[in-house]
């Protein structure tokens, strides 16, 4: 599971948990303004970046890319879970 929140300011925070090692990594990025792309990174592992448009965010599926090193590229999907206890996305 991976959760992002983003401020005014393009600054991105979050949390990935792996649901089966029970593993919580915390994760940071920001917004590029100009190309609308959010890159976030583990904190305690800066070889892998995750990479994906801001509006890709808003969608309920989405692509992004997973750049392991400068060599190796891979794409990933997302899927937004939906909190039963909440009306809202």
């Amino acid at each position: 599971t991976l959760q992002l929140a983003i401020n005014r300011d393009g600054v991105v925070r979050g949390n990935y948990s792996d649901g089966l090692s029970e593993d919580l990594k915390q994760v940071e990025g920001g917004l590029d303004e100009e190309t609308q792309r959010v890159a976030i990174t583990f904190v305690d592992n800066r070889n892998v970046v995750a990479e994906m448009g801001i509006y890709n965010l808003t969608e309920d599926v989405l692509t992004m890319l997973i750049h392991k090193g400068p060599d190796q590229t891979e794409q990933r999907g997302l899927i937004r879970l939906q909190d039963e206890n909440s009306d809202s996305k």
